[in-house]
């Protein structure tokens, strides 16, 4: 999706994403995307996907991989923010609350090391579901 700069989000999801994967960069007007990558699983369709939303924005030549198993792609103008958003939710990786409780964070277990003792994905993914079917989306208690 080409992006509609004067595109206005006022959904209760674009507000918490913005919320939650959305940070301000010392650079006035500038802001860091965080894009969560659940489990660390991503399709060649959204890879590509990201790669043209970066070509887009005519961002720089790099997206950081962080320890959250999420992309963080920097120097989006404040104005294109409700078109990534849309592009994201477009190809799947619009989830939000990076570092909300429901977001576990696996290695991979005995889906490859021998020595491992269960198979972490797969219990991160219960674990996650468990979390947020008893504390919600954005538990104001639980936060940080």
């Amino acid at each position: 999706m080409k992006g509609t700069p004067s595109l206005k989000m006022e959904t209760d999801s674009y507000r918490y994403w913005k919320k939650t994967n959305v940070f301000p960069q010392k650079q006035k007007g500038f802001y860091a995307v965080d894009i969560l990558i659940p489990s660390g699983d991503i399709t060649m369709t959204q890879m590509e996907a990201v790669v043209q939303l970066c070509r887009r924005l005519n961002l720089p030549d790099e997206v950081r991989v962080t320890l959250a198993q999420s992309f963080l792609l920097g120097w989006i103008p404040e104005k294109e923010l409700p078109s990534v958003y849309q592009e994201l939710v477009q190809c799947g990786l619009a989830a939000s609350g990076i570092g909300a409780i429901h977001r576990v964070i696996s290695c991979l277990g005995a889906e490859t090391y021998p020595t491992a003792l269960t198979q972490s994905r797969t219990l991160a993914k219960l674990l996650s579901h468990v979390l947020f079917q008893m504390y919600g989306e954005d538990p104001e208690d639980l936060r940080g």
